[in-house]
Protein backbone atom coordinates (compact mmCIF):
# COMPACT_ATOMS: atom_id res chain seq x y z
CA UNK A 1 0.00 0.00 0.00
CA UNK A 2 0.92 3.77 -0.01
CA UNK A 3 2.39 5.26 3.06
CA UNK A 4 -0.82 7.20 4.40
CA UNK A 5 0.36 10.43 3.49
CA UNK A 6 0.87 9.71 -0.06
CA UNK A 7 -2.74 8.63 -0.57
CA UNK A 8 -3.58 11.78 1.59
CA UNK A 9 -1.57 13.67 -0.79
CA UNK A 10 -3.86 11.67 -4.03
CA UNK A 11 -7.16 12.83 -2.27
CA UNK A 12 -6.08 16.65 -2.18
CA UNK A 13 -6.32 16.57 -6.37
CA UNK A 14 -9.95 14.59 -6.62
CA UNK A 15 -11.79 16.89 -8.62
CA UNK A 16 -15.02 19.06 -6.73
CA UNK A 17 -17.59 17.15 -8.82
CA UNK A 18 -16.27 13.78 -8.32
CA UNK A 19 -15.79 14.21 -4.29
CA UNK A 20 -19.51 12.59 -3.38
CA UNK A 21 -18.61 9.61 -5.06
CA UNK A 22 -15.10 9.16 -4.51
CA UNK A 23 -14.86 10.42 -1.33
CA UNK A 24 -16.92 7.86 1.12
CA UNK A 25 -14.76 5.16 -1.07
CA UNK A 26 -11.45 6.41 -0.28
CA UNK A 27 -10.75 6.64 -3.71
CA UNK A 28 -8.28 9.10 -5.87
CA UNK A 29 -10.36 9.76 -9.05
CA UNK A 30 -8.40 12.15 -10.54
CA UNK A 31 -8.59 14.34 -13.33
CA UNK A 32 -6.94 13.15 -16.48
CA UNK A 33 -5.77 17.42 -16.48
CA UNK A 34 -4.45 17.14 -13.63
CA UNK A 35 -2.07 13.74 -14.55
CA UNK A 36 -1.38 15.16 -18.31
CA UNK A 37 0.66 18.60 -16.56
CA UNK A 38 2.78 16.11 -14.86
CA UNK A 39 3.23 13.46 -17.85
CA UNK A 40 6.72 14.54 -18.42
CA UNK A 41 7.65 13.64 -15.20
CA UNK A 42 6.65 9.92 -15.56
CA UNK A 43 8.91 7.14 -16.18
CA UNK A 44 6.23 4.95 -17.82
CA UNK A 45 2.36 5.01 -19.77
CA UNK A 46 -0.71 5.22 -17.90
CA UNK A 47 -2.94 2.57 -18.54
CA UNK A 48 -6.59 2.52 -19.88
CA UNK A 49 -9.36 -0.06 -19.80
CA UNK A 50 -12.71 -0.01 -21.68
CA UNK A 51 -14.82 -1.02 -18.69
CA UNK A 52 -14.95 -4.71 -19.12
CA UNK A 53 -17.51 -5.57 -16.58
CA UNK A 54 -16.70 -6.08 -12.34
CA UNK A 55 -14.57 -9.17 -12.87
CA UNK A 56 -12.01 -8.53 -15.41
CA UNK A 57 -11.62 -5.01 -13.41
CA UNK A 58 -11.18 -6.36 -10.40
CA UNK A 59 -8.27 -8.45 -12.15
CA UNK A 60 -7.02 -5.76 -13.72
CA UNK A 61 -7.24 -3.20 -10.52
CA UNK A 62 -5.32 -5.87 -8.24
CA UNK A 63 -2.53 -6.21 -10.56
CA UNK A 64 -2.17 -2.56 -11.03
CA UNK A 65 -2.03 -1.96 -7.39
CA UNK A 66 0.52 -4.33 -7.05
CA UNK A 67 2.39 -2.99 -9.59
CA UNK A 68 2.29 0.38 -8.38
CA UNK A 69 0.31 1.59 -11.95
CA UNK A 70 -2.26 3.98 -12.36
CA UNK A 71 -5.49 3.38 -14.40
CA UNK A 72 -7.83 4.87 -16.66
CA UNK A 73 -11.08 3.13 -17.07
CA UNK A 74 -13.28 4.35 -20.06
CA UNK A 75 -17.14 4.33 -20.61
CA UNK A 76 -19.30 4.15 -24.06
CA UNK A 77 -21.81 7.21 -24.27
CA UNK A 78 -24.05 4.77 -25.90
CA UNK A 79 -24.32 2.63 -22.70
CA UNK A 80 -26.79 5.65 -21.90
CA UNK A 81 -26.83 8.78 -19.55
CA UNK A 82 -29.59 7.10 -17.48
CA UNK A 83 -27.34 4.05 -16.57
CA UNK A 84 -24.31 6.07 -16.58
CA UNK A 85 -24.30 6.59 -12.57
CA UNK A 86 -24.96 3.20 -12.08
CA UNK A 87 -22.22 2.21 -14.17
CA UNK A 88 -19.44 4.07 -12.34
CA UNK A 89 -20.65 3.48 -8.96
CA UNK A 90 -20.21 -0.59 -10.10
CA UNK A 91 -16.47 0.51 -11.52
CA UNK A 92 -15.80 2.41 -8.18
CA UNK A 93 -17.09 -0.58 -6.34
CA UNK A 94 -14.74 -3.01 -7.96
CA UNK A 95 -12.01 -0.64 -6.98
CA UNK A 96 -12.89 -0.16 -3.79
CA UNK A 97 -13.40 -4.32 -3.54
CA UNK A 98 -9.71 -4.87 -3.72
CA UNK A 99 -8.26 -1.95 -1.73
CA UNK A 100 -7.12 -0.28 -4.65
CA UNK A 101 -5.47 2.99 -3.30
CA UNK A 102 -3.36 4.50 -6.72
CA UNK A 103 -4.34 6.99 -8.86
CA UNK A 104 -7.94 6.27 -10.86
CA UNK A 105 -9.23 8.46 -13.73
CA UNK A 106 -13.01 7.59 -15.52
CA UNK A 107 -13.48 8.87 -18.96
CA UNK A 108 -16.08 9.15 -21.38
CA UNK A 109 -15.99 8.14 -25.14
CA UNK A 110 -18.21 10.09 -27.22
CA UNK A 111 -18.95 8.67 -30.07
CA UNK A 112 -20.77 11.39 -32.26
CA UNK A 113 -21.03 15.32 -32.29
CA UNK A 114 -23.35 17.31 -34.02
CA UNK A 115 -22.64 20.28 -36.02
CA UNK A 116 -22.33 22.75 -33.41
CA UNK A 117 -24.48 25.44 -34.32
CA UNK A 118 -25.81 27.41 -31.73
CA UNK A 119 -28.70 24.97 -30.32
CA UNK A 120 -26.53 22.56 -30.58
CA UNK A 121 -23.63 23.81 -28.50
CA UNK A 122 -26.28 24.87 -25.58
CA UNK A 123 -27.37 20.58 -26.16
CA UNK A 124 -23.97 19.75 -26.02
CA UNK A 125 -23.04 22.26 -22.73
CA UNK A 126 -26.19 20.06 -20.73
CA UNK A 127 -24.86 16.69 -21.54
CA UNK A 128 -21.55 17.66 -20.59
CA UNK A 129 -22.90 19.28 -17.45
CA UNK A 130 -24.54 15.96 -17.13
CA UNK A 131 -21.80 13.68 -17.39
CA UNK A 132 -19.40 16.15 -14.48
CA UNK A 133 -22.06 15.55 -11.87
CA UNK A 134 -22.10 11.85 -12.42
CA UNK A 135 -18.56 11.62 -11.23
CA UNK A 136 -16.74 11.74 -14.69
CA UNK A 137 -13.41 12.90 -14.51
CA UNK A 138 -12.49 13.20 -18.06
CA UNK A 139 -14.36 13.58 -21.90
CA UNK A 140 -13.25 12.01 -24.96
CA UNK A 141 -15.04 14.70 -27.91
CA UNK A 142 -14.63 13.83 -31.68
CA UNK A 143 -14.19 17.43 -33.05
CA UNK A 144 -13.11 16.27 -36.63
CA UNK A 145 -17.20 15.83 -36.92
CA UNK A 146 -17.89 19.23 -36.38
CA UNK A 147 -18.04 20.73 -39.99
CA UNK A 148 -17.25 24.29 -40.07
CA UNK A 149 -15.06 26.87 -38.03
CA UNK A 150 -14.80 23.62 -36.05
CA UNK A 151 -12.08 25.15 -33.28
CA UNK A 152 -13.87 27.61 -31.82
CA UNK A 153 -16.84 25.60 -31.88
CA UNK A 154 -15.19 22.88 -30.25
CA UNK A 155 -13.75 25.67 -27.61
CA UNK A 156 -17.48 26.92 -26.44
CA UNK A 157 -18.43 22.87 -26.06
CA UNK A 158 -15.74 21.79 -24.05
CA UNK A 159 -15.94 24.91 -21.92
CA UNK A 160 -17.62 23.36 -18.83
CA UNK A 161 -14.69 20.84 -18.69
CA UNK A 162 -12.08 23.09 -18.42
CA UNK A 163 -13.81 25.41 -16.48
CA UNK A 164 -14.52 22.44 -13.89
CA UNK A 165 -10.59 21.21 -13.77
CA UNK A 166 -11.95 17.96 -15.84
CA UNK A 167 -9.77 16.45 -18.69
CA UNK A 168 -10.78 17.85 -22.40
CA UNK A 169 -9.34 14.48 -24.62
CA UNK A 170 -10.36 14.58 -28.58
CA UNK A 171 -10.87 11.45 -30.80
CA UNK A 172 -9.31 11.78 -34.30
CA UNK A 173 -9.85 9.30 -36.93
CA UNK A 174 -6.64 7.33 -37.55
CA UNK A 175 -4.48 9.18 -40.13
CA UNK A 176 -7.03 11.93 -41.01
CA UNK A 177 -5.62 14.49 -42.83
CA UNK A 178 -7.39 17.21 -41.09
CA UNK A 179 -6.10 16.09 -37.82
CA UNK A 180 -2.79 18.05 -37.48
CA UNK A 181 -4.46 21.27 -38.43
CA UNK A 182 -6.88 21.51 -35.83
CA UNK A 183 -4.38 20.74 -33.36
CA UNK A 184 -2.04 23.17 -34.37
CA UNK A 185 -4.80 25.53 -34.71
CA UNK A 186 -6.05 24.68 -30.83
CA UNK A 187 -2.67 25.09 -29.38
CA UNK A 188 -2.48 28.15 -31.04
CA UNK A 189 -5.52 29.59 -28.29
CA UNK A 190 -3.00 27.82 -25.67
CA UNK A 191 -6.26 25.66 -24.63
CA UNK A 192 -4.88 22.23 -22.96
CA UNK A 193 -5.92 18.11 -23.90
CA UNK A 194 -5.63 15.59 -21.10
CA UNK A 195 -5.32 13.30 -24.53
CA UNK A 196 -5.18 12.81 -27.80
CA UNK A 197 -6.39 9.56 -29.41
CA UNK A 198 -6.12 8.50 -32.96
CA UNK A 199 -2.33 10.15 -33.74
CA UNK A 200 1.01 9.11 -33.76
CA UNK A 201 3.56 10.48 -31.04
CA UNK A 202 5.34 13.00 -33.43
CA UNK A 203 2.22 15.38 -34.02
CA UNK A 204 0.87 18.19 -31.77
CA UNK A 205 -1.00 16.88 -28.68
CA UNK A 206 -1.63 20.36 -26.80
CA UNK A 207 -0.08 19.09 -23.67
CA UNK A 208 -2.14 16.11 -23.62
CA UNK A 209 -1.02 12.14 -23.44
CA UNK A 210 -0.47 10.17 -26.35
CA UNK A 211 -3.46 7.31 -26.59
CA UNK A 212 -1.57 4.27 -27.95
CA UNK A 213 -3.76 1.31 -29.03
CA UNK A 214 -1.18 -1.71 -29.53
CA UNK A 215 -3.50 -3.85 -31.41
CA UNK A 216 -3.80 -0.39 -34.02
CA UNK A 217 0.18 0.15 -34.01
CA UNK A 218 3.36 0.94 -32.41
CA UNK A 219 3.04 2.19 -28.68
CA UNK A 220 4.47 5.78 -28.57
CA UNK A 221 8.19 5.41 -27.02
CA UNK A 222 9.39 9.21 -27.29
CA UNK A 223 6.06 10.87 -25.95
CA UNK A 224 3.96 10.18 -22.47
CA UNK A 225 1.34 8.26 -23.38
CA UNK A 226 -1.72 5.92 -21.92
CA UNK A 227 -1.88 2.67 -23.51
CA UNK A 228 -4.76 1.13 -24.05
CA UNK A 229 -4.77 -2.99 -22.86
CA UNK A 230 -7.93 -4.21 -23.63
CA UNK A 231 -6.24 -6.57 -25.89
CA UNK A 232 -4.49 -7.96 -23.52
CA UNK A 233 -8.22 -8.63 -21.20
CA UNK A 234 -9.62 -10.15 -24.29
CA UNK A 235 -6.83 -12.83 -24.20
CA UNK A 236 -8.18 -13.51 -20.36
CA UNK A 237 -11.56 -13.67 -21.39
CA UNK A 238 -11.01 -16.13 -24.01
CA UNK A 239 -9.80 -18.61 -21.79
CA UNK A 240 -13.63 -18.33 -20.42
CA UNK A 241 -15.76 -17.27 -23.17
CA UNK A 242 -14.36 -19.29 -25.89
CA UNK A 243 -12.50 -17.84 -28.84
CA UNK A 244 -15.61 -18.19 -31.74
CA UNK A 245 -18.13 -16.53 -29.34
CA UNK A 246 -15.87 -13.34 -28.63
CA UNK A 247 -14.50 -13.20 -32.06
CA UNK A 248 -18.42 -12.95 -33.47
CA UNK A 249 -18.92 -10.02 -30.65
CA UNK A 250 -15.51 -8.74 -31.56
CA UNK A 251 -16.92 -8.30 -35.12
CA UNK A 252 -19.76 -6.51 -34.63
CA UNK A 253 -18.00 -4.11 -32.67
CA UNK A 254 -16.27 -2.94 -36.22
CA UNK A 255 -12.76 -3.93 -34.97
CA UNK A 256 -12.73 -1.54 -31.75
CA UNK A 257 -12.12 -3.49 -29.11
CA UNK A 258 -13.27 -1.47 -25.70
CA UNK A 259 -16.79 -1.60 -28.09
CA UNK A 260 -16.51 -4.75 -27.90
CA UNK A 261 -16.05 -5.10 -24.05
CA UNK A 262 -19.11 -3.55 -23.68
CA UNK A 263 -21.20 -5.48 -26.60
CA UNK A 264 -19.81 -8.62 -24.94
CA UNK A 265 -20.39 -7.66 -20.86
CA UNK A 266 -23.45 -9.90 -21.22
CA UNK A 267 -22.32 -12.86 -22.46
CA UNK A 268 -19.51 -12.59 -19.41
CA UNK A 269 -21.66 -12.21 -16.77
CA UNK A 270 -23.78 -15.02 -17.92
CA UNK A 271 -20.75 -17.71 -18.00
CA UNK A 272 -20.83 -17.40 -14.03
CA UNK A 273 -17.54 -17.55 -13.43
CA UNK A 274 -16.58 -14.17 -12.14
CA UNK A 275 -13.62 -15.86 -10.04
CA UNK A 276 -12.00 -17.49 -12.99
CA UNK A 277 -11.90 -14.34 -15.20
CA UNK A 278 -10.41 -12.31 -12.36
CA UNK A 279 -7.85 -14.79 -11.84
CA UNK A 280 -6.89 -14.30 -15.63
CA UNK A 281 -7.06 -11.13 -15.69
CA UNK A 282 -5.07 -10.53 -13.06
CA UNK A 283 -2.46 -12.72 -14.27
CA UNK A 284 -2.89 -11.35 -17.65
CA UNK A 285 -2.63 -7.92 -16.41
CA UNK A 286 0.33 -8.45 -14.46
CA UNK A 287 2.71 -9.64 -17.55
CA UNK A 288 1.51 -6.79 -19.67
CA UNK A 289 1.88 -4.10 -16.52
CA UNK A 290 5.47 -5.60 -16.65
CA UNK A 291 6.57 -5.59 -20.25
CA UNK A 292 4.99 -2.21 -20.94
CA UNK A 293 7.03 -0.38 -18.30
CA UNK A 294 4.02 0.86 -16.74
CA UNK A 295 5.28 -0.42 -12.66
CA UNK A 296 5.76 2.42 -10.55
CA UNK A 297 4.44 5.13 -12.26
CA UNK A 298 1.52 5.70 -9.30
CA UNK A 299 4.59 6.52 -7.15
CA UNK A 300 6.00 8.79 -10.26
CA UNK A 301 2.65 11.01 -10.30
CA UNK A 302 2.70 10.85 -6.00
CA UNK A 303 6.17 12.35 -6.29
CA UNK A 304 5.76 14.65 -9.36
CA UNK A 305 2.53 16.08 -7.16
CA UNK A 306 4.05 16.16 -3.94
CA UNK A 307 6.86 18.34 -5.61
CA UNK A 308 3.88 20.66 -7.14
CA UNK A 309 2.90 21.12 -3.33
CA UNK A 310 5.40 21.70 -1.71
CA UNK A 311 7.86 23.66 -3.16
CA UNK A 312 9.33 26.65 -1.86
CA UNK A 313 7.51 29.81 -3.33
CA UNK A 314 9.69 31.72 -6.12
CA UNK A 315 10.89 35.05 -4.46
Amino acid sequence: MLPTYGRDLLLEFVPGSARPFSDPRGLAVMSMEVLAEVKHQLQGPLLEVTDPGPALLRGLLSAAKQEDAAVCITVLEEDGDPTLRARLDTILDAAVAVGFDRPLALCMRVRDLPDLDDGAIDRIADRLYRWIDAGLTSVSLPPLAVGVDRVARFVRAAGPLWENGLGVEVEMPLHHPEAGLFLVELEELGLPLAAVRGVDEYEETCGGFVVSDPLQGAIAEEAPCRVLIDGFLIKAAMGVLGERELMSVLERADGDVGRAFSAGRRLLAETGRDDVLEAKAYATSVTAIRSLSASHVATDILDALAREMFAPAAP
